[in-house]
């Protein structure tokens, strides 16, 4: 069975107006304000325009002929057939409108579309499906050109946004449709398994239309714009995804450092641990939160042993996965941002703990650099460069703050100093003795 379409009632507002004696709109009730909106422009359709229209169908009394009148009438024959569908009404005035005009109209009319900007500023249809629950291993899978990796995905890895898929999907996963009629998910592999494994429906935008190499590449250079996540990809992942980008002849480092930002000795060493194996990735508590630290060590585990010693450390990853340290259910009950936190710290445990099993056979002991948890992160990039405030955890619970401040005049150090000092004196008097 293939996924259907989602049916509420914003996938087709003409047509469920039908129901209402086959109105299609006018925000004012007249097919005169309509009139006076068209005559706004002249050859093209301005964005105030095209806004008052389609909201005009949302909300009014003005019939589908009486709507291609005013439109004939103000934009010419050419502009709509006499003979237009109520579909290719709404169509032709979404097709004229600007991008960003066009997708928050779509949203206000609670239509099932969404146009995104990909290679060579072309703008491709996007249409929303609704995956029923049993049905998403079926008929999704996750895109070869995702820059996520998929090893070892777990309820750790997706925890963080398992409560906020129970309580509804904001943020639709993206993909297309494959010849086999599978949908392919491009962006939104984390939701797709929160939705697998909390029993729910996963939203989807779909397009058929043919999506190059160099699609995904705008569309994830985008979305980094837009949210300063950095694809929020551990080192690993990202090297991974950079590696088939330069492998397709179609990009350089330097490409993908102008690109990105990221600089090209960062591109080095992400691009030296994307070679590191899947299967040593999965001795990890939460592959998603590695870090470079960690993934080196997973290295150099891996150059120590063999295949039966790497056997028996996923028996001992197992056995500490039920212990109350590692356990996931205990991990899931801390709050999102706190999970991100955590989950980096029992990395650095558990690779630890890994080490400590194979030193007897080794005779050397492993010199792993501090793990280090953001305190404070700055959506400010020039913030970043001129402060950090890390919590490195040191073991049996305890663990050491560390902060810097950097490129700074000294009086200015000397007043954020003693802004820091007074801050934690007032906490400390407040704080009864245990």
């Amino acid at each position: 069975m293939k996924p259907n379409k989602n049916s509420k009632k914003g996938r087709s507002v003409i047509e469920n107006n039908k129901a209402n004696g086959g109105q299609l709109g006018g925000h004012e009730g007249s097919a005169e304000f309509i009139d006076r909106a068209a005559k706004d422009t002249n050859s093209v359709i301005a964005k105030k325009t095209i806004s008052r229209l389609l909201m005009s169908i949302k909300s009014g009394n003005i019939t589908k002929d009486d709507l291609i009148s005013v439109l004939v009438k103000n934009f010419g024959s050419d502009f709509i057939s006499q003979n237009a569908s109520e579909h290719e009404i709404l169509s032709k005035l979404l097709n004229e409108s600007t991008l960003e005009q066009r997708n928050r109209i779509i949203e206000e009319l609670e239509i099932d579309l969404k146009y995104i900007p990909m290679y060579k500023a072309r703008d491709v249809k996007f249409s929303k499906y609704i995956i029923s629950a049993s049905e998403i291993e079926s008929q999704t899978c996750i895109s070869t050109l995702n820059p996520r990796s998929q090893v070892a995905i777990s309820a750790v890895d997706v925890g963080p946004i398992l409560d906020t898929i129970r309580r509804g999907q904001d943020d639709i996963a993206i993909g297309f449709m494959n010849k086999d009629g599978i949908i392919e998910i491009f962006d939104g592999s984390r939701r797709r398994y929160a939705c697998i494994l909390a029993k729910l429906n996963l939203a989807v935008y779909v397009t058929k239309e043919w999506l190059e190499l160099e699609d995904f590449v705008e569309f994830y250079d985008n979305k980094e714009s837009a949210d300063d996540s950095k694809l929020k990809l551990n080192p690993r992942d990202r090297g991974q995804y950079w590696d088939k980008l330069i492998k397709s002849g179609k990009y350089t480092k330097e490409d993908i450092s102008n690109s990105t930002g990221y600089t090209k000795r960062t591109i080095d060493s992400s691009l030296e641990l994307a070679s590191v194996r899947d299967d040593l990735i999965e001795l990890s508590f939460a592959p998603s939160h590695l870090g470079t630290a960690n993934i080196k060590s997973l290295r150099a585990i891996g150059e120590r042993i063999d295949s039966v010693k790497l056997d028996e450390l996923k028996r001992y990853k197992i056995e500490l996965l039920k212990t109350e340290e590692f356990n996931v259910d205990n991990f899931l009950r801390n709050s999102a941002e706190n999970q991100n936190k955590i989950a980096k710290s029992k990395n650095s445990k558990m690779v630890e703990l890994m080490f400590s099993k194979i030193k007897p056979e080794t005779g050397e002991s492993m010199s792993l650099k501090p793990s280090f948890t953001e305190l404070v992160n700055f959506s400010d990039k020039k913030l970043k460069r001129k402060a950090e405030f890390k919590l490195e955890d040191k073991g049996n619970g305890k663990s050491v703050v560390h902060f810097r401040l950097i490129n700074l005049h000294e009086d200015k150090k000397i007043k954020i100093m003693d802004k820091i000092t007074k801050i934690i004196q007032k906490e400390l008097s407040e704080t009864p003795m245990v």
